[in-house]
């Protein structure tokens, strides 16, 4: 009877310790689960993908990234929104990247830089405005847009890049020098407004002034336009008779952004600059 007892003593004993043992392993599983996903790896792939060109296979990964569940990745994920938003931006998805942007300037995390969520609400706001008052994306705004742009530049300084977008598309590159300038006289400055401001000084033939906004830019906190502020050096370097100094910085934009037709194009044309075809046409021309 007491042998019969303590058998039972033992399967008891026995069983409670499988169901513990299996709820530890479940739990273990669980929690392997929880902390193991795909998110890096898409995470990492939007970033190669953005850092070719290729935004919106970028903004592709990058949902992909966020959809994978996956414990103490909120701050990965709020990095991830930011590299998202600044893709939306070069895709033209402007209202897209301020409903990001705005919700990423809700966030009190340190993952996040304030001052370059400001300043990429400003860009896509600018934009999402410029298209808004116009009758098509390749309208120019009329004289009373101006004008209320004006007016409201007067009271907030960042308004002036709204202004800017606006002569820009009228191709009134004086007045948006003067905008963009205005707009740096209290902000600081980042890689779209350096990319417009360089951009406009070329139009004027102002090499020495796009060269430094460039290098300004290329110091800003955000690197959303680098790789256009970079073709804008390349050809600051063309115009000076800099050949050489622009082949170098050309062949390695086209190494990193080959399907880019104008990088290709500038790419074709200086390489023939710096390693012209010397082979005569007629081989036995030395000879005549």
């Amino acid at each position: 009877m007491a042998s019969s007892k303590k058998k039972k003593r033992i399967g008891i004993i026995v069983t409670f310790c499988v169901i513990v043992t299996v709820i530890a392993a479940a739990c273990v599983y669980y929690v392997y689960l929880k902390t193991h996903s795909d998110k890096e790896r898409f995470r990492q792939s939007g970033i190669t993908a953005m850092k070719n060109g290729s935004y919106g296979i970028a903004v592709n990964d990058f949902d992909m990234s966020l959809q994978e569940e996956q414990w103490f990745c909120e701050d990965m994920d709020l990095d991830t929104k930011m590299y998202k938003g600044a893709c939306l931006i070069r895709l033209g998805r402007y209202e897209e990247a301020y409903k990001l942007f705005m919700a990423l300037s809700k966030e009190a995390s340190p993952a996040i830089d304030q001052s370059t969520v400001i300043s990429m609400l400003e860009i896509a706001d600018a934009n999402m405005l410029v298209n808004k008052v116009t009758d098509g994306e390749t309208a120019p705004p009329d004289d009373e847009t101006i004008t209320r742009l004006k007016e409201a530049a007067a009271k907030d300084s960042g308004m002036y890049l709204y202004l800017a977008s606006a002569h820009n598309r009228r191709q009134e590159y004086d007045a948006e020098l003067e905008d963009l300038n205005n707009y740096l006289a209290s902000h600081p400055i980042n890689t779209y407004v350096a990319y417009e401001l360089s951009t406009a000084y070329l139009k004027k033939g102002n090499t020495e002034e796009a060269e430094r906004i460039i290098k300004d830019g290329l110091n800003a906190s955000d690197d959303v336009y680098t790789d256009l502020l970079n073709y804008n050096l390349v050809i600051c370097r063309e115009y000076s008779g800099e050949y050489d100094a622009a082949y170098e910085l050309i062949k390695s934009l086209y190494e990193q952004y080959p399907d880019n037709e104008d990088i290709a194009r500038e790419y074709t044309f200086l390489q023939s600059r710096v390693n012209p075809d010397t082979t005569p046409v007629n081989p036995y021309s030395d000879a005549l």
